[in-house]
């Protein structure tokens, strides 16, 4: 199955599609960073902000991005921890003097035990980031080094942007903060704004209750644009990855939870694996030889006939075949129908060896059908000896058996599925179970225009079968004429 691991996200873009992805995961982060700050700086109640942070990390879920998931969860336990760092001392402080200036005016200070609607919340704002490390794939803990990595980073980027904005003494702090973590640099840059617009609103609003001649008529203009550019800046952080995040979702829904493969697919891999180092290696071999293996292996090649374009629906698409274990069996499974229609051929039984041909045209299409690219590949290869062989012995058949070997070599290859749905299962499935990596890269390559050699071999190859296809089926149906 094609996956995706963590780094290889970049495998099938150009470098714009890198820089568009990297950018993109960049002010993500930077969204999160500035949800926390909010639930920092802001005063309204700690369940309120501690669900919009949670529910902030939370949302990735609804495109199977678990990854980014544990990412945020990592950046904003890293960041709320220095901040809660940093603002311990000012917190002491502050209730020192607090209880001091009570007991001045003899006021009783408030020693009351939270409530159990405040124990019973913050069980739950722990409950949940426990419950969502709960649900994590197996495969995250793979690369969670690298995650983890990455959040830590995004975590001290917060909490630099968090120090520059509301702690440092001068503009010069958060100039030299921004220029020495680029990460950072948005949520500086946005944090800064936001507090310049914030101050600006209460300017304008004294301005206008001035006499009108008093105050400059550029300062009017430009107390008004600072809320403008807060909303801009805020417009050109959030929106790249909201964009991307609502193209990705309706394709991760969509991705259907029933395929179809073939009844007995087990049953086939199994076949195959009894031929290893059985069947003959070369189709030229003394034909007695080919014959004795054939006689000995009937029940086999028989039972597998049998299985051949007979489909039922099934979940996920062959997952749970080692990949190596099914090439070999499967391409096995070939090698036998090469050897047993070359026994036909040699003992001039055409009409048997076009049947045999014909069985390996529906092996083919019967190992692509409901799979990924991988098995596409694979059907197509074993298909393509058939078409071969098939093509050449064309021209020994009559005209009535060449219309019959038409007519089901029609109805073997009507059902095939296109390339593009092959294509977007595959992008599904081969990145489960981070779903969002395979729909994000092939949305980029959309943006971009841009087709990697990866995906136009494929192209080329799909398309010369079914070339092959459309040669042998004018060759049965006019003979000799197709191939002048």
């Amino acid at each position: 199955m094609e996956t995706y691991s963590f780094f290889s996200l970049f495998a099938d873009l150009s470098e714009l599609g890198i820089a568009i992805l990297m950018g993109i995961g960049l002010l993500a982060g930077n969204v999160i960073g500035l949800v926390n700050i909010w639930a920092v700086q802001s005063r309204m109640n700690w369940m309120l902000r501690a669900g919009v942070v949670v529910g902030s990390i939370a949302i990735p879920v609804l495109i199977a991005g678990w990854d980014l998931v544990f990412l945020f969860l990592i950046q904003s336990v890293v960041f709320l921890t220095l901040a809660i760092l940093l603002d311990r001392p000012m917190a002491t402080r502050a209730s020192k003097a607090f209880v001091t200036a009570k007991q001045q005016f003899r006021e009783p200070v408030d020693c009351n035990a939270p409530s159990l609607i405040t124990f019973i919340a913050f069980l739950a704002c722990v409950a949940v980031p426990v419950f969502l490390l709960f649900c994590m794939p197996l495969e995250l803990w793979k690369t969670w080094r690298y995650l983890v990595v990455i959040g830590v980073g995004f975590g001290f980027a917060t909490f630099l942007a968090y120090w520059a904005v509301f702690f440092a003494k001068s503009n010069i702090s958060c100039l030299w903060a921004a220029v020495l973590l680029p990460v950072a640099a948005p949520m500086i840059v946005f944090l800064s704004i936001l507090r310049a617009a914030h101050n600006s609103c209460k300017g304008y609003h004294e301005a206008c209750s001035e006499e009108s001649e008093k105050v400059p008529t550029v300062r009017r203009y430009w107390l008004r644009l600072m809320p403008a550019a807060a909303m801009i800046f805020a417009v050109a952080i959030c929106a790249p990855p909201i964009i991307l995040f609502l193209v990705v979702m309706p394709r991760v829904w969509s991705l259907p939870a029933i395929t179809v493969n073939a009844k007995g697919y087990g049953f086939l891999i199994a076949e195959g694996k009894k031929l290893q180092d059985v069947v003959p290696s070369d189709s030229s071999a003394d034909t007695v030889a080919l014959r004795a293996f054939v006689l000995k292996h009937r029940g086999v090649l028989d039972a597998v006939r049998d299985k051949l374009c007979d489909f039922e629906e099934a979940s996920p698409p062959q997952l749970m075949y080692d990949a190596g274990i099914k090439v070999n069996s499967l391409r096995q499974l070939q090698k036998a129908f090469l050897a047993q229609e070359t026994v036909a051929e040699r003992e001039k039984r055409t009409v048997d060896a076009a049947e045999i041909c014909l069985d390996m045209v529906r092996l083919g299409q019967t190992v692509a059908k409901g799979g990924d690219v991988f098995d596409l590949l694979l059907g197509t290869t074993i298909e393509s000896a058939g078409l071969q062989r098939l093509y050449g012995l064309a021209d020994h058949l009559s005209v009535e058996e060449r219309r019959r070997f038409a007519r089901m070599f029609y109805d073997v290859i009507e059902h095939q599925e296109p390339l593009e749905r092959v294509i977007e299962r595959d992008l599904g499935w081969g990145t489960h179970p981070f779903v969002w990596r395979g729909y994000a890269v092939d949305t980029i390559l959309g943006m971009t225009l841009y087709e990697p050699p990866r995906l136009r071999n494929l192209r080329d190859h799909y398309y010369i079968s079914r070339a092959k296809q459309h040669m042998v089926a004018q060759r049965l149906l006019t003979g000799g004429k197709a191939g002048q």
